[in-house]
């Protein structure tokens, strides 16, 4: 650790005012969420903050936020790792080196399995973490050029009744959104205190106009719901979701409506923040929108291999029936250098899993670099999409074993969900 650089949590209001006022220093254009985002997540608690301190003054910081994932249907306990901060006259001296330690040391001691961040790309690679998560993070956000419309398909304007979504409506949306989540190989569950923080940030970055969350009511019941605001001049859907019956009409509803709001607005464009993947995309490019590919998003790191393997037991027994590992009698090691697991596998159930020490030439015949055991972890990428790449080693009996256990997803994180 570099000389006169110390680590330590939170401990009392005067640390709390100097946590708040570097955040607001690095963080000017969303300091104002700071103790909402706070509030939000961990009940106002700040102990988990992280000071780096030099001589008795703060120069860098970050908290460690516990925040439950869903993978393929597990929940997963993960530390998200936010308002990481370096005092703008002690940055390039190495001290966020030093720091980054101390939070996965954090993690660690909280028991939780994985750790996430978002923030400069590519930059934390350094320290273990790797692409893992996409979020709507493009170049050129997936657009639609009001003056460049297509012809639309006919949809009545009876279908259904729009209206604003009020506070009884929120556990409908959240169904809702569950639903049509819960096919992701990696997506995070919501509850109405989530819900109700993530409309006032949208309100918070909306630029000029007031941010909506509308919801589509047909026979008296609320079939889908939908979030805009407006940013960079254009109008941005931030996401929207309807019933499976409902969908087809419904999101094509939706987009016609979001196309007139914006020439209400006098905007140029409307915008999609929204999944690639998602049924809405189809309508946006058929009206003319433009798709492009995600160039980033969220990062994720393995804290402990062993116990994250024993949460996903049941999921790894599940992707196991009807391979041929289902016949399988023997022991499955996954080595990612700094850790390994050894699968103690009987008739394609799991009986034991342990760390132990292994011959040398079998901790080689499924080896990889922790980043890529994570981006196999979410689904972000297959088996396919890393053979061949060096540090990557799979023994050709196993690949196809590794294919069932691992398969290619279709992982995200909303912008609002991080």
């Amino acid at each position: 650790m570099k000389d006169g650089f110390t680590v330590r949590r939170v401990k009392n209001e005067k640390d709390l005012a100097a946590v708040i006022k570097i955040v607001k220093m690095v963080f000017p254009e969303d300091s104002g969420l700071f103790n909402a985002y706070m509030n939000c997540y961990t009940d106002g608690d700040f102990s988990n903050s992280l000071m780096g301190i030099v001589n008795g003054r703060l120069v860098a910081h970050a908290v460690v936020i516990p925040r439950r994932f869903m993978i393929d249907g597990v929940p997963v306990e993960m530390g998200q790792v936010g308002y990481i901060a370096t005092h703008p006259k002690y940055r390039k001296q190495g001290y966020m080196k030093d720091l980054m330690p101390a939070i996965d040391a954090l993690i660690a001691q909280k028991g939780l399995h994985l750790a996430y961040l978002f923030g400069i790309p590519y930059f934390y690679r350094k320290y273990g973490y790797e692409y893992a998560l996409p979020d709507d993070s493009f170049k050129v956000a997936p657009h639609l050029e009001l003056d460049k419309l297509r012809p639309g398909p006919s949809v009545s304007p009876d279908e259904f009744i729009i209206r604003r979504l009020e506070p009884d409506d929120t556990d409908r949306a959240l169904a809702i959104y569950g639903k049509d989540a819960s096919h992701r190989t990696m997506w995070h569950p919501r509850s109405r205190k989530v819900w109700s923080f993530q409309s006032e940030s949208l309100q918070l970055f909306s630029e000029g106009w007031e941010a909506e969350e509308l919801v589509f009511e047909k026979d008296g019941k609320v079939k889908g719901y939908m979030r805009y605001d407006v940013l960079d001049d254009a109008l941005k859907v931030r996401e929207v979701n309807f019933d499976e019956e409902d969908q087809k009409v419904g999101l094509s509803f939706a987009l016609e409506h979001i196309i007139n709001e914006a020439f209400a607005r006098n905007l140029p464009r409307v915008q999609a923040a929204i999944p690639l993947d998602h049924p809405f995309m189809n309508f946006f490019v058929t009206r003319g929108g433009i798709s492009v590919d995600y160039t980033y998003g969220g990062m994720m790191k393995v804290i402990n291999l062993m116990e994250l393997m024993k949460k996903l037991k049941n999921l790894i027994n599940q992707r196991m029936a009807g391979t041929e590992l289902e016949r399988f009698v023997g022991t499955m090691t996954i080595n990612i250098y700094e850790e390994h697991v050894n699968i103690r596998i009987i008739n394609g159930k799991i009986r034991t899993m342990d760390n132990k020490p292994r011959e040398p030439e079998v901790m080689k015949d499924i080896r990889m670099s922790p980043q890529q055991f994570v981006q196999l972890l979410t689904g972000y990428k297959g088996v396919d999409d890393l053979l061949g790449i060096p540090d990557f080693r799979i023994a050709p009996r196993w690949t196809g074993p590794m294919r069932a256990l691992f398969p290619k997803g279709n992982p995200y994180i909303y912008m609002h969900d991080r």
